[in-house]
């Protein structure tokens, strides 16, 4: 069953070409590898294609405007050719078995929405943070993990940098959300789609590999969940139904609103030491002998300021605030 490749990328030329070589020396080659270079140029996009002329001769490199990757990988959606689209992030790298055992998981009778294994990179030298986000569902939903309990699968696992799904299924059910600037959610609320309108069956495989080689610092992870709360706002517009599923409430309501002042307001001082601690974390090495089960521990600490941080986006995206988020130490007061 013939697949596409769709790969939304902005400022990572090395990432990028490593994931190409990745697809380049796959056991079974994708029928078409699509690439939009978000704020990329034309000149950009021809040398990519150029370099890959030979060893990924079905690539094609489009430079897009900037907007960020949501309208990027849309885009590409709506470009693709091949019956299954298995949609990638820019920063991993492809096992030589990841496009055949995507492509077994369609060729079953059953639609299915296809999850891929993408275990974290690690550096030379980790930390203790390093340590914390691969062994911990502190920034995804890790479905290894999630089978290792005995958990059932949902489209909570089916995380944009690693799944696949029906190419038709996908447009007629309305695409990717595709806010710009917005990180967010729109992965998940396709698997929400395609498992609710289209009866897809969430299947996960091991072999479905591609290693995601982006080393987050507690900075990066307390702004993703700024962003978070931002691209919630939007998504509940979006798609109420997913979002009330997701959330289990409307947090769009005058009553989440006025939740979320009174947490600001409340919990400020509390986050803001949790915060001190947790910038930490990638000042401490790494110990190999701790077992994940205190990753996992680690990670339940820093939940109120998870939450604080999420409160915060949403507050901001609903009174159509610019974005601003920053250590809550050189913050102004919140609302």
């Amino acid at each position: 069953m013939p697949l596409s490749v769709l790969i939304p990328s902005h400022g990572r030329p090395d990432k990028l070409r490593r994931c190409l070589e990745g697809l380049a020396q796959q056991t079974l080659a994708p029928a078409q590898v699509r690439v939009a270079l978000d704020g990329g140029d034309a000149a950009e996009a021809r040398a990519l294609k150029t370099a890959f002329a030979s060893a990924l001769p079905q690539l094609t490199v489009t430079a897009v405007p900037r907007a960020g990757y949501m309208p990027a990988r849309q885009a590409l959606l709506e470009a693709a050719t091949a019956p299954i689209t298995l949609s990638l992030n820019d920063d991993v790298v492809p096992h030589p078995m990841l496009v055949a055992e995507h492509t077994a998981i369609h060729a079953a009778a059953r639609p299915a929405v296809g999850v891929g294994h993408s275990p974290w990179v690690q550096p030379n030298r980790p930390t203790r943070f390093d340590q914390v986000v691969a062994d911990s569902g502190l920034v995804f939903f890790d479905p290894v993990t999630a089978q290792a309990r005995g958990e059932t699968l949902t489209y909570r696992h089916a995380v944009g940098l690693n799944f696949s799904f029906n190419t038709a299924d996908a447009r007629r059910l309305g695409g990717f959300a595709d806010f710009p600037h917005t990180y967010g959610y729109e992965d998940i609320e396709m698997a929400w789609k395609l498992n609710f309108h289209a009866n897809a069956q969430i299947v996960f495989s091991p072999d479905a590999r591609a290693d995601h080689d982006h080393r987050y610092q507690p900075r990066d992870v307390a702004q993703r969940e700024y962003n978070l709360g931002r691209a919630a706002w939007l998504i509940a517009g979006f798609s109420p139904d997913f979002a009330a599923e997701l959330f289990g409430r409307d947090i769009r309501s005058d009553d989440e609103l006025l939740y979320t002042q009174q947490f600001l307001r409340h919990q400020r001082t509390d986050a803001a030491r949790i915060e001190r601690r947790f910038l930490t974390l990638d000042q401490q090495p790494a110990d190999p002998s701790r077992p994940a089960c205190e990753s996992e521990r680690d990670a339940e600490h820093w939940v109120m300021l998870k939450r604080y941080l999420w409160r915060w986006g949403l507050w901001d995206a609903a009174h159509t605030l610019d974005p601003r988020f920053g250590l809550l130490a050189d913050t102004p007061d919140l609302p």
